[in-house]
């Protein structure tokens, strides 16, 4: 993909500050479901497409280590100085390359991040690095959809919007997941309403 978004210093820095973070029932979703599947040691978790690490974060309390990785060297950079957390280390990496063993890994999330992605390299990567029932978790927002008396007119300006600036993402990311689920056998689909 030539279009790459957030590189720069000050974009890092504001996307930190305006993304919205994941919902606590999200980590426990994926948790329960790991727990389900893996039945060994939770020892390292890996967030692809990390940007400034909201997701990332949601995973520490149970790996004793968690890697961040992003192909943006300001998005790193953002998640290091934004990081309390001892157990989370923040890396560049190239696109489509998770840097671990084969086999090496329980849990590797994709938040938001999966429309970017060469698919069929990254499913190859994925496979080679996760343990015998490791678990793949891709996740990513859903339209929004207005509940008041201006719900109409707010609707259409929304989709004005996403129809021009954000359609080819949305796009993507749908195709990412419809791809998943050919990939993959055991797809789970959560929906959160706020």
């Amino acid at each position: 993909m030539s279009k790459r978004f957030f590189e720069g210093a000050q974009h890092a820095a504001r996307y930190a500050l305006n993304r919205p973070t994941y919902p606590s029932e999200l980590r426990k979703k994926i948790m329960d479901f790991l727990g389900t599947k893996y039945k060994g040691k939770y020892d390292y978790a890996v967030d692809i497409g990390c940007g400034s690490g909201q997701s990332t974060e949601l995973l520490s309390p149970y790996f004793e280590k968690v890697y961040g990785y992003d192909v943006s060297e300001n998005q790193i950079k953002e998640a290091r100085t934004r990081n309390t957390i001892s157990n989370i280390e923040y890396k560049v990496s190239a696109k489509n390359v998770i840097p671990h063993a084969d086999e090496s890994l329980c849990l590797i999330t994709v938040a938001q991040a999966a429309h970017w992605f060469d698919l069929q390299q990254f499913y190859t990567e994925a496979n080679r690095t996760l343990k015998e029932m490791g678990v793949l978790a891709i996740y990513g927002y859903g339209l929004v959809k207005f509940e008041d008396k201006h719900a109409s007119e707010l609707d259409e300006i929304f989709q004005n919007v996403h129809s021009t600036r954000w359609y080819s993402s949305f796009t993507r990311l749908r195709n990412a997941v419809r791809s998943t689920r050919a990939e993959y056998s055991k797809v789970v689909r959560i929906r959160f309403k706020k």
